[in-house]
């Protein structure tokens, strides 16, 4: 996978069918809030004004892996019923099984779009590894 040790970041990952993207981080909360970012980011501008007031979100898994989709899925969940276009995310908590945090955004309409709606987050091709640094790579459904 991509990325630097040490460093903190994403980048899209060419795939032939879906989105894809890697992220990496030093912590784990930081790769969560960075695959959040490179998820959004696939369907919306990055460069966006003042988000609207936090959203809190919560996620519960068996795994990392499972926590990760789990904490995706609740943001795309969140994104869609309320109609936002999320830029901004913080993990306050995180324990064994559980994440805890805040989204802000935007109402998606005032958010130029940068690709397709993501449908939802899979399982095909998931990886998050730990040497040093996090490091995951995760496929959207489009």
């Amino acid at each position: 996978m991509s990325g630097v040790p040490g460093a903190r970041g994403h980048t899209v990952v060419e795939h032939t069918a879906d989105s894809a993207i890697e992220a990496w981080a030093e912590e784990l909360a930081g790769l969560f809030e960075e695959c959040a970012e490179a998820m959004f980011e696939l369907m919306y501008r990055p460069n966006t004004p003042s988000p609207a007031p936090d959203i809190a979100v919560e996620a519960t898994g068996d795994t990392t892996e499972d926590l990760l989709v789990a904490w995706l899925s609740e943001l795309l969940y969140v994104a869609e019923v309320d109609d936002l276009a999320l830029c901004a995310f913080v993990v306050d908590a995180m324990a064994p099984g559980r994440v805890e945090g805040t989204a802000a955004g935007l109402p998606a309409a005032a958010v130029s779009p940068s690709g397709p709606p993501i449908k939802a987050v899979t399982y095909h091709g998931l990886d998050i590894t730990h040497d040093g640094s996090w490091r995951a790579r995760v496929i959207f459904d489009v």
